[in-house]
């Protein structure tokens, strides 16, 4: 079956094979289930698209125009006049580009000749010395006024700040009960954006800090020279106040990933990495957290 498209030179829109060149014609073949577009009519998996000179086709993302050679020796329909192969001889089209056309149109204002450069240059060393001049003048001026700028300068409140790191100071002021509210809504309500991982790592600081306060991650500390990050994990994991805070974070994020922020808070909180790798590292606990910090919490 062989579409005649309707930009093509044909008037009739039927896809009758019967009407093709006699001596020859070129086509193309959609293989593909992505369909191709040849002079804005689409052409499905299975079906042929007849081709003339100046067709266009569209391929995914790439714009094509079907050219043939020795245009001048063809008829309408795209057959030889003297009915042979003629004078074969290169064919091309110019298509506009206007985005290209801005760029070289940019680049000639950007170049615009030396002339214009050394004005420029002149105008900009004029300003400069007006420039000096007006500093040198106001000078006095704001020496005099600073005295008594300076102190109500040095009273002014401290600007708070905004975006991610005006975020991490919210969590880190807010108390760990709000903190896990925050996280359960956000989870009941599918939601995981950048927001809830800081959320998340908030949480994991005061996680590993409660853990420090158990007796049971103190005896192994005491009896192990330090706890391991599985350990601390455990612990995280079995807690009444943590253990739907972990399965929260583990249904979210893959399991190395949770490990490695359990390992970034343990930093944050205070523990000091000793060992070198693997079984081997292990963690004392924060030197502010003492005994009468004990948490009875047991996991």
């Amino acid at each position: 079956k062989v579409i005649r498209p309707k930009d093509s030179g044909s008037d009739d829109d039927d896809d009758d094979d019967d009407d093709l060149p006699t001596t020859g014609f070129y086509v193309i073949e959609c293989l593909g289930k992505n369909r191709i577009i040849v002079n804005g009519q689409k052409v499905k998996q299975g079906e042929t698209a007849l081709l003339r000179h100046g067709s266009a086709i569209l391929l995914a993302s790439f714009s094509l125009y079907f050219l043939l050679p020795n245009v001048d020796g063809l008829q309408e329909d795209g057959e030889n006049k003297d009915g042979g192969g003629g004078g074969v001889k290169p064919t091309t089209m110019q298509v506009p580009n206007p985005s290209y056309e801005e760029y070289q149109r940019k680049r000639m204002l950007n170049s615009g000749g030396g002339q214009s450069s050394s004005l420029s240059s002149a105008k900009r060393h004029k300003t400069k010395e007006i420039a000096d001049d007006v500093s040198i003048s106001s000078k006095a001026s704001s020496l005099t006024a600073q005295s008594t700028t300076t102190a109500a300068t040095s009273t002014a409140p401290t600007p708070q700040l905004k975006g991610f790191a005006g975020l991490v100071e919210e969590l880190n002021t807010l108390p760990v009960r709000t903190l896990l509210k925050r996280m359960t809504t956000a989870i009941n309500n599918d939601e995981w954006e950048r927001k809830h991982q800081m959320l998340g790592t908030a949480i994991a600081q005061h996680a590993v800090r409660d853990a420090a306060k158990t007796r049971f991650i103190r005896n192994i500390a005491a009896q192990e020279g330090g706890v391991a990050r599985a350990e601390i994990m455990k612990w995280i994991s079995t807690s009444k106040m943590y253990a739907e805070w972990s399965a929260q974070m583990k249904s979210k994020m893959e399991i190395k990933s949770y490990q490695s922020s359990i390992g970034k808070a343990l930093l944050k909180a205070g523990f000091v990495r000793t060992g070198t790798t693997g079984r081997h590292v292990r963690w004392t606990l924060p030197a502010d957290i003492s005994t009468e910090d004990e948490d009875e919490e047991e996991e």
